[in-house]
């Protein structure tokens, strides 16, 4: 009987992971890459993201009114109970995903 293996992939900003899961993809492995998740909710759920609006403020919004994940970045990573608050709105959704 084949025995199926989870592996977990995090780390911070270029610390390698796309690298490990193309390695991975190369030996055949089934990938679930929770940032592509992550950036397809951020663009198309619409209840998620006037729940980040709410959250962060009308200025992360672009010029066509959608979420800048510039924007989104600047305001969170210089204020952790914001980007905790982020995680909290952002995970449920992305594990349901999963």
């Amino acid at each position: 009987m084949l025995k199926l293996v989870k592996i977990g992939i995090t780390g911070g900003v270029a610390t390698g992971k796309s690298q490990a899961i193309k390695f991975f993809k190369k030996q055949g492995a089934f990938v679930v890459d929770a940032d592509k998740i992550v950036h397809q909710l951020l663009s198309s759920n619409k209840l998620l993201i006037r729940k980040v609006v709410k959250l962060l403020g009308p200025e992360v919004l672009n010029i066509t009114n959608k979420l800048d994940r510039k924007k989104i970045a600047r305001k969170v990573f210089a204020n952790s109970e914001n980007l905790k608050k982020l995680e909290n709105l952002i995970h449920p959704s992305v594990l349901k995903e999963i």
